[in-house]
């Protein structure tokens, strides 16, 4: 794969600048344009992954980050090797995607490191209501959904929780209100886990559990099922065939027990 840099003009600064009619960023590595008219939109990236996309809309955008749209998209492809295979650089506040209202935001791909900050930062404003982690070989990618709130410190959140302590860590987390996030990732070669609890009341009984193959998922999701719990949210890491699942489920009524059962 063949990249090409971009040297950057005498006046601009930092890792991103415009000219030669480009948007250009990563220090060069990727360039583009995005542009827009009445009842038009497009853009053109071609990025220092190897991958060039372009887009040509016959409408007019609500948010003309086209290219942030296309890299969300794209975090759902676990085998496009733009996400496994090249080392993306630290780019915290590279794409939080707002919807129209503001009532819900996307960030995504955010690095490691710099989920704590983020979560923060938006605390006060936005509760987490999704993560998803993406582990490649160089580090841990998190896109994070995101739904407006009114409560200050209405939720908080624990990383880097190690296997062996995930149940009693759980445990402890349900016992502070309704989990909303129950994710695993890869972090160093090791097996780690993220929970981000609503404090208050909880509404419905929740369970969780970690297991090592699918046949064990199956089991424990039958045996709850037949207890009114339905899915609320599945984390599944797969280490070259050695899988580690984690589930969260909460206890409904029995009219709502049918569309779960379906599934198994």
């Amino acid at each position: 794969m063949l990249v090409t840099f971009l040297v950057c003009d005498s006046y601009a600064e930092g890792t991103s600048w415009y000219g030669c009619g480009l948007d250009i960023e990563d220090n060069g590595g990727s360039f583009g344009h995005t542009g827009a008219m009445d009842g038009t939109t497009t853009t053109a990236h071609c990025d220092m992954s190897g991958l060039t996309w372009c887009l040509l809309l016959n409408a007019w955008a609500q948010d003309v980050d086209l290219d942030g749209v296309v890299k969300f998209a794209l975090t759902t492809v676990l085998g496009q090797p733009f996400w496994q295979e090249v080392p993306l650089p630290p780019r915290p506040h590279q794409c939080v995607l707002y919807s129209r209202d503001r009532h819900q935001c996307v960030a995504v791909l955010v690095p490691h490191y710099a989920v704590p900050g983020l979560l923060a930062e938006m605390r006060g404003q936005y509760v987490p209501t999704h993560v998803s982690a993406l582990s490649n070989k160089h580090e841990v990618l998190f896109t994070i959904i995101f739904n407006q709130c009114s409560s200050t410190n209405g939720w908080s959140f624990v990383m880097d929780i190690p296997q062996k302590v995930i149940e009693s860590s759980l445990q402890t987390c349900m016992k502070k209100g309704a989990v909303l996030v129950f994710e695993v990732y890869l972090l160093h070669g090791k097996v780690n886990f993220v929970i981000i609890v609503k404090h208050g009341p909880v509404v419905h009984q929740q369970q969780g559990y970690v297991v090592g193959s699918l046949e064990n998922h199956k089991r424990n999701w039958s045996d709850l099922a037949r207890q009114h719990f339905t899915l609320q949210t599945l984390s599944i890491l797969d280490q070259g065939g050695l899988y580690c699942i984690a589930c969260l489920l909460e206890q409904v009524g029995c009219n709502e027990i049918m569309c779960a059962s379906q599934f198994i």
